[in-house]
């Protein structure tokens, strides 16, 4: 899962933009990056490939997916409304029209080594969803949002109404509510339907010893829901009866616009007669909703459509549960079942989408109709594949998560891959930005001519600068391209060999100076 830039830490930058929202305190500056191990340069970011199984096949002509980029471990898919992210080798990815891209601003603010689930809608309602806390995406930057009492948990977030997007959360004591965590305040948010206290020989439950309360207060069991809305402002909850011990039978709970209170009716019954596994609600208008997942051994697929009256069963052709269910921009459903793709456009019939050799689908999301992103396994690797042809050549090779997570626990910092916008070069830390003594701003030297051989020939036009994090000061280079930076990492250890750098994806938090190549001896680690 996803692997933040930094340790529990706060930057004197980010506290100040953000503290309102993070609740943060700063705390001690880490050491200097070159103080920690680093990875040898010739290890700076392995790309080699994962395995011979992954290795690059290309697509059959039948198929409309090619391979975008493959890694020795997992791609998780985050489908929201209005954008998808992609956890990819440890790193958070925006799909969008353009290649894959490893950018530093989809990082900003995670800086206590989180990792989750993303939920909601984008931008203003998108939630990373961690073990320690939640955290949501404001204006640039992911920032620590204390959306969560004591002992309560996210069950789900759904888009929902005129651009906002609405929690269920599970509260202590098998009860349940609902909070608005994107969009405008104002208007009135639906409440989960108690729960009859009532005994069924007509009188009422004795009262419970004190810190024994489980008896249920809502009708639905605050466990395993699964939840989706309209823009029109119809909320549609699906889950299982609430009972003390467990839970009873599939339910669903829908909201009609505007009301508080919703109707709690019982799901279809699948033909083998056991409870569904329910995996998600694709809400396409108030009258054309479908609960999806999985029933009976083996797993057949689950399908409950709403038509706006009543509730009835769906036929599939699907080899197995259905595991992601979506919709096109032009109405065309997409699903994943057993690892197959499916699609269904109009109302016409379920066909099967040929994939690439060996591939085992996981999650989909169509950006447009003619644009979709899969994520995949292929020989025990992970593989994100797209409906755009591309060259077998052209995938991407991606690290494996541990030497992604590897680098982030030595240096701070994400290893730099062929997908990074924003590739930098650290060459060596100066030292304290401020002194340690009077507390004053260090000064920074004027002239750096230790540097001056290695900025010759092809990489006389990179401009070194002086990085400020609010606690240190280093000297790096902002690069291109990988290739680039990769030369000039050789270029620097061929003259200064015992010096720690490496190449990152990174953005400088704040430049305190652009270096000017003097002819003054300044030997790096030094100040003048």
């Amino acid at each position: 899962m996803l692997r933040a830039m930094f340790r529990p830490s706060c930057r004197a930058a980010f506290c100040i933009s953000v503290a309102a929202l993070a609740g943060c305190k700063p705390e001690a500056p880490p050491p200097p990056l070159d103080l920690a191990p680093v990875v040898p340069v010739a290890s700076a970011a392995p790309l080699a490939p994962a395995s011979s199984a992954a290795a690059p096949t290309g697509a059959p002509s039948n198929s409309p997916f090619s391979v975008v980029a493959r890694s020795p471990d997992a791609f998780e898919l985050y489908p929201l409304k209005g954008a998808a992210l992609v956890d990819a080798a440890g790193f958070l990815a925006l799909l969008g029209d353009g290649p894959l891209r490893q950018s530093p601003a989809v990082m900003k603010g995670l800086e206590k080594g989180e990792t989750g689930r993303i939920l909601g809608s984008y931008p203003d309602g998108a939630w990373l969803v961690a073990a320690d806390g939640t955290y949501k995406w404001t204006r640039d930057r992911w920032a620590e949002n204390k959306l969560l009492r004591e002992h309560e948990t996210v069950l789900a977030i759904a888009p929902w109404g005129d651009n906002r997007a609405v929690a269920a959360i599970a509260m202590p004591g098998n009860d349940m509510r609902f909070f608005l965590v994107g969009g405008k305040p104002g208007v009135i948010l639906p409440a989960p339907y108690p729960a009859d206290r009532a005994k069924p020989d007509g009188g009422s439950d004795e009262a419970p010893s004190e810190g024994e309360d489980t008896a249920c207060k809502v009708k639905m069991k605050p466990a395993e829901l699964v939840l989706g809305g309209l823009p029109t402002g119809e909320l549609y909850a699906a889950g299982y009866a609430c009972e003390t011990t467990g839970h009873g039978g599939a339910i669903v709970e829908r909201w009609e616009p505007k009301k508080v209170r919703g109707t709690v009716e019982p799901l279809p019954k699948p033909e083998s007669d056991h409870d569904p596994e329910l995996r998600g609600v694709l809400a396409r208008s108030p009258s054309d909703v479908t609960v999806f997942g999985a029933e009976g051994l083996p797993r057949t697929p689950y399908l409950a459509r709403f038509d706006g009256k009543a509730w009835s069963l769906d036929k599939a052709p699907f080899g197995g549960g259905v595991d992601a269910l979506t919709a096109a921009d032009d109405g065309t459903l997409w699903a994943v079942a057993a690892g197959a793709v499916w699609k269904r456009a109009g109302g016409g019939a379920w066909e099967q989408v040929p994939l690439p050799e060996g591939v085992t689908a996981q999650a989909v999301w169509p950006r447009t109709a003619a644009d979709v992103w899969l994520t995949a396994s292929r020989g025990g690797h992970g593989v994100l594949l797209r409906t755009a042809r591309i060259d077998a050549k052209d995938a991407l090779e991606l690290p494996p998560r541990n030497a992604m997570s590897g680098m982030i626990a030595a240096n701070r910092r994400f290893v730099a891959t062929p997908a990074c916008d924003k590739v930098y070069a650290h060459l060596y830390t100066l030292g304290p930005s401020k002194d340690p003594g009077t507390g004053k701003p260090t000064e920074v030297p004027k002239a750096f001519a230790a540097l001056k051989p290695v900025f010759e020939g092809e990489l006389a036009g990179l401009a070194p600068i002086v990085e400020d994090d609010g606690a240190h000061l280093y000297v790096g280079v902002p690069v291109p391209s990988l290739e680039v930076g990769r030369k000039l990492l050789a270029a620097y250890h061929e003259k200064n060999p015992q010096t720690a750098s490496n190449l990152f994806c990174h953005e400088p938090v704040m430049v305190k100076q652009a270096i000017k190549l003097g002819d003054t001896p300044n030997p790096p680690g030094k100040f003048q």
